[in-house]
C-alpha cells in the first residue's frame, strides 16, 4: 500500500470525459492498495497521512483517488513478488 499526498490548487477526476471528484486549494491523495494489503498496514498508512499535510477546513478541500493497480510488488529480478 503506498500513498502520495500532495497540495494542490485544484484537482479533478474524470471518468469518460465527465467530473466526478473535485477539490480546490487542498490535499490531493493517490492512493495504490495491492490486494495482499491488510487492514492493519491500511490503518497505519491512515494514521501516517493523518499526522502529515492538513487540509484547509474547507469540506472540498481534499480529493482521495484510490488504485487497486497502481501498488506493483516486484522481485530485485524483475518477477512478480
Amino acid at each position: 500500500m503506498r500513498a502520495i499526498v500532495q497540495r494542490v490548487l485544484s484537482a479533478s477526476v474524470a471518468i469518460d470525459g465527465k467530473v466526478v471528484g473535485r477539490c480546490t486549494h487542498g490535499l490531493l491523495l493517490l492512493v495504490g492498495i495491492h490486494r495482499d494489503d491488510t487492514e492493519v498496514e491500511a490503518k497505519k498508512l491512515a494514521e501516517k497521512v493523518a499526522k502529515g499535510k492538513k487540509p484547509p477546513q474547507d469540506p472540498n478541500s481534499a480529493l482521495l483517488v484510490v488504485q487497486a493497480s497502481a501498488d506493483a510488488r516486484t522481485s530485485a529480478t524483475g518477477g512478480a513478488g
